[in-house]
């Protein structure tokens, strides 16, 4: 049967209805995903039998990606039909109409080249990349997901493949009055600890390296205003810094966080319309507290060249 609510304009109450009716049913998919796959292992690890094992990794992923994937890819298209006006107008009282500026794009190509997250990975994912303006610094920022695929040894009767998410989060990139010819980058060398304070230079050493073209431009740039400027943001978002760069005059940095930029995440309560508008303005005000906190540094948006 053919759903016209695509079609059609819905009120708060019947979007609410149709929107909690699919996450219902996502949720369903996902745990036969999750009791498959679990079965799967059990079967090619305890009872040794892979082409069982396998046909039940096979259906869970199935399961996974055509019937659960399906069904949240129905409820967001639905939400974007019906709210994306809304959504729309936001982001543009927010940030200003869009630019089309394409050395502030945030793709692969700009993860692998600039290595704001030094580890291997072949799929890149964004969603929701916009290019703005908050407080006279034009600004970019996407959500992003980073996969590695392998294949390891199951017992000795064949091989598995795994796919890993090494990095879930958001990507901002900064125009910066630092001179084009400055290119340094800072990286993560261990993962983030509590209460690890990376203002100080002994934590920030334990926690990042630090590269440069000119060494000149490290003590000049990677200030203790510059630790500040990193600390504040992963405490503003509950996050987890990656990797920053400056090249060509641009800041790059990729953070490790739970926060969704100018969209809703999966395990939010899709029935709740006025709670999704809430989110929604939300994520664009803490998208422009993140800016302000970089707009801080003057070193970075100084008197420039």
């Amino acid at each position: 049967m053919k759903d016209n609510s695509l079609n059609e304009k819905l009120n708060d109450a019947e979007l609410s209805k149709k929107l909690g009716y699919y996450q219902f049913i996502e949720a369903l998919w996902s745990l036969f995903t999750i009791l498959l796959v679990l079965a799967g292992i059990i079967v090619i690890f305890a009872v040794r039998n892979l082409a069982v094992g396998g046909v039940l990794l096979f259906a869970g992923v199935a399961v996974g990606v055509f019937l659960a994937g399906g069904m949240q890819k129905k409820k967001k298209a639905l939400m974007l039909q019906q709210m994306g006006d809304f959504f729309a107008a936001e982001l543009e009282k927010a940030f200003g109409a869009e630019k089309d500026i394409p050395e502030m794009k945030i793709d692969k190509q700009l993860f692998k080249e600039a290595h704001l997250v030094d580890e291997c990975f072949e799929d890149c994912r964004t969603e929701n990349y916009y290019c703005g303006e908050h407080g006279g610094i034009c600004f970019s920022a996407a959500n992003a997901v980073l996969e590695h695929t392998y294949e390891e040894r199951a017992g000795q009767e064949g091989w598995m493949t795994h796919t890993d998410t090494i990095f879930e989060g958001v990507a901002i990139r900064c125009k910066t009055n630092v001179p084009k010819n400055v290119s340094l980058a800072v990286n993560r060398k261990e993962e983030k600890r509590p209460g690890t304070d990376i203002a100080d230079p002994a934590a920030f050493s334990a926690r990042f390296s630090v590269r440069a073209e000119n060494e000149y431009d490290i003590p000049a740039y990677v200030t203790q205003a510059f630790r500040e400027m990193m600390k504040n943001i992963e405490a503003a978002t509950g996050g987890e810094l990656y990797g920053i760069t400056l090249c060509g005059g641009i800041l790059s940095l990729a953070l490790g966080t739970k926060y969704v930029f100018a969209g809703i995440p999966q395990n939010f309560d899709f029935s709740n319309i006025d709670g999704i508008r809430k989110y929604y303005i939300n994520s664009l005000q803490d998208m422009g507290h993140i800016i302000e906190i970089i707009e801080k540094n003057t070193a970075l948006f100084g008197a420039g060249e």
